[in-house]
């Protein structure tokens, strides 16, 4: 046996393996199918070589081995941003799904739906607001005349919801748990405008975005918007603080323009320009390292250290439509798409610790998913698509489920589509 060759064909890489394509019924985890294959190439090479396999390969080959980087010149790529990665790939099949019926009139709006600490699920249906929380706690829908807009979004305690309302001058209303009714109404003297967006800072304010590029700041004590931060030129389409809130980052839709701002002065600080006209721009800060903000375009994700204005890293992936940071371990989960020749889009769930290494990854062919939402513990991963269902997702497996299991949970099938008649909830 040539012990030399044998080495050489192990650590060649050979053609690329046949791929068997997914029907749109499959889901499939790459990630897992991907690290059993390393595994196999591992077992397979200690098994011929041994445990020491570089000595028996140095006694039949003349070529030195590759001097090991000292510790002082070697960089990781996750040192682009803090990581605490996954060893293995974890995700399954979804634990819920649920059904949200026109969801696809919402598919361009900021965030038609929200997850608040307190487990309640709310969502835009018919111009009223609707909840669902996983533990059966209900609570009836708002009742404002079928006035709410295509905006909501929690407080970080998750007992206030501000949502937006299409009254002439009353823009937005914040909605008590504790009540069950509008708390504030928020006016504007602007009667040519929508709330397209909002954030609630830690202080318990909310700052708002509209169709007209204005961006205010609203106090539950007053229940009267502040006069224009910021005035843009174009529909502003997200708004979102950074992790201890010293800057803002601002979307505006229509220049496909990223404003930053200094919070709480909301003074400029710089422009970042999106190349992809036309395309979803989709934005998220780092969970703990301040100033750290992903911009996720249609052809890939760039990392920019916002301190110091520069891109520290870049991933190269499909057409995006969502890009979220998990809030405990800093993965950068990514929604991704790609349309085929047979018309079908496929898409990605992607899991990064880094920007080269993917760590976990489901793919299917149900429709693409633009939102991406995380509970309170930030082990559940909520995700929203043009399928029109809401799947509920153990991000770290099933050991971290806190959501009850009901007894037909055993016979899911690999399709989360398929097993959907198997559950009984929906959200609408």
């Amino acid at each position: 046996m040539d012990i030399d060759y044998s080495c050489y064909l192990l650590n060649q890489k050979g053609p690329k393996p046949i791929i068997v394509e997914s029907t749109d019924s499959e889901v499939v985890n790459s990630a897992k199918r991907s690290q059993n294959q390393n595994n196999y190439i591992s077992v397979l090479k200690k098994a011929i070589f041994g445990n020491n396999r570089q000595k028996w390969v140095l006694q039949f080959s003349s070529r030195p081995l590759r001097k090991r980087d000292s510790p002082e010149s070697f960089r990781c790529l996750s040192d682009v941003w803090p990581v605490k990665p996954r060893s293995k790939p974890l995700l399954k099949n979804p634990s819920i799904i649920l059904d949200l019926p026109d969801i696809q009139d919402h598919l361009d709006c900021s965030s038609p739906l929200d997850w608040a600490a307190t487990g309640y699920i709310a969502t835009v249906y018919e111009n009223e607001v609707h909840f669902w929380h996983p533990e059966g706690r209900r609570m009836e829908a708002t009742y404002t005349s079928m006035r709410v807009g295509k905006c909501l979004k929690w407080n970080r305690q998750g007992n206030l919801l501000a949502f937006a309302l299409e009254y002439p001058h009353c823009k937005y209303a914040t909605w008590s748990i504790q009540l069950q009714k509008v708390k504030t109404v928020f006016f504007c003297s602007y009667a040519f405008c929508e709330i397209t967006a909002i954030e609630w800072t830690k202080s318990n304010e909310i700052i708002t975005g509209c169709s007209q590029g204005c961006l205010r700041t609203g106090k539950i004590s007053t229940g009267h918007m502040m006069y224009p931060h910021v005035q843009l030129d174009g529909t502003i389409s997200c708004v979102k603080l950074s992790s201890n809130e010293n800057f803002c980052a601002v979307v505006v839709k229509n220049n496909f323009l990223i404003r930053l701002l200094r919070y709480p002065q909301w003074t400029a600080h710089y422009d970042i320009n999106c190349q992809e006209i036309g395309k979803k721009i989709s934005i998220s800060w780092h969970p703990w390292r301040e100033g750290l903000l992903a911009v996720g375009q249609a052809q890939g994700v760039s990392i920019w250290n916002v301190n110091n204005l520069t891109v520290v890293g870049h991933i190269v992936c499909y057409s995006i439509d969502a890009i979220a940071f998990n809030p405990v371990s800093a993965e950068l989960l990514i929604s991704a798409h790609n349309n085929l020749p047979d018309n079908t889009t496929r898409v990605y769930l992607t899991v990064m610790k880094n920007c080269e290494k993917a760590v976990d990854e489901v793919v299917h062919c149900n429709g693409r998913e633009p939102f991406l939402y995380w509970d309170t513990t930030g082990t559940k991963l909520a995700v929203v698509g043009s399928h029109e269902s809401l799947c509920i997702w153990d991000f770290f497996g099933t050991s971290s489920n806190g959501i009850n299991k009901k007894t037909k949970r055993s016979r899911l099938t690999s399709d989360p589509f398929e097993t959907m008649k198997l559950i009984g909830p929906t959200i609408r």
